[in-house]
């Protein structure tokens, strides 16, 4: 089973709503970033793309801070379905499944999703959708939910150093400021801007028709802080795409028994399977 990695970062909703400020009233405290992914991570909800869609969560194990489970999509369908007749249609529902492992622990919060065809085109979707899902369904008042591919830094520069032309465009998407702390200067910047104007992401395009300067130690900085989890990277020359991120998606093969198969039937040993495999930088 190929699992496709990804990073799940948490930045605090913005403050000043009536709510917040009855919150604070009652001494209430923001939970720390493990407690509220353990949280979320050990319930079950349903949750929908769109109208035409239903997803679930639904948890399966918890062992030392790693996390088993599936997100499902609800698939409606009429088939031949007699034994007798084989014209004779009838109600086929089903759920396809999506095998997923978390990684809670501080130090890593790397998720594992297997991809399923059935439920999405892209890997990316089914992520991205169920990120969205966690942060429309009230279940974590406190934090945003965010998810930013793991990539191979060597795949980047491997992709512009040998493209024969300039790169002319080069765009990141970061996560601030809870991106992984790989690059410490670039994750303070990434702070300091996020607290000036209270913006959960932060977009940079770095542009030149004669040819972006890769050698340049920003540069450098950010895309070795983007590949670790802290955000997404598109390079361009011209108008075509040299490297993106996400179509880079990191990758790791682990055996099919470690596939959830029956809810309250966890896996013994679960986190020593997947202490190798769920890690920020590799």
């Amino acid at each position: 089973m190929k699992l496709f990695l990804y990073r799940v970062s948490l930045t605090e909703r913005s403050k000043g709503s009536l709510f917040d400020a009855l919150s604070a009233e009652s001494g209430e405290e923001v939970p720390q970033r493990k407690n509220e992914l353990e949280r979320v991570f050990s319930k079950r909800f349903d949750y929908s793309p769109n109208s035409r869609v239903k997803m679930t969560h639904f948890p399966i194990q918890n062992e030392d801070g790693y996390f088993a489970g599936v997100l499902g999509r609800w698939m409606a369908d009429t088939r031949p379905a007699d034994e007798k007749n084989p014209f004779l249609e009838k109600d086929s529902n089903y759920w396809e499944l999506s095998s997923y492992f978390f990684n809670a622990n501080d130090d890593e919060q790397v998720l594992g999703i297997e991809f399923n065809r059935s439920i999405s085109s892209d890997h990316s979707r089914i992520v991205e959708a169920f990120v969205e899902g966690i942060n429309k369904s009230g279940l974590c008042k406190h934090y945003k939910f965010d998810i930013r591919s793991l990539n191979h830094d060597y795949d980047f520069w491997s992709a512009v150093t040998n493209y024969p032309k300039p790169i002319t465009s080069l765009k990141f998407d970061f996560v601030a400021p809870n991106g992984p702390n790989n690059v410490e200067a670039t994750r303070e910047a990434m702070k300091m801007l996020h607290d000036d104007t209270n913006s959960p992401t932060i977009k940079q395009e770095f542009c030149n028709n004669e040819g972006v300067d890769l050698n340049s130690k920003e540069i450098k900085a950010r895309q070795e802080y983007a590949s670790g989890g802290g955000g997404e990277t598109v390079a361009k020359s011209g108008k075509k795409i040299v490297y993106n991120s996400v179509a880079q998606t990191r990758s790791e093969e682990v055996d099919d028994t470690l596939k959830p198969t029956s809810f309250g039937q966890g896996l013994f040993g679960l986190s020593d399977y997947l202490k190798d495999v769920l890690r920020k930088i590799k």
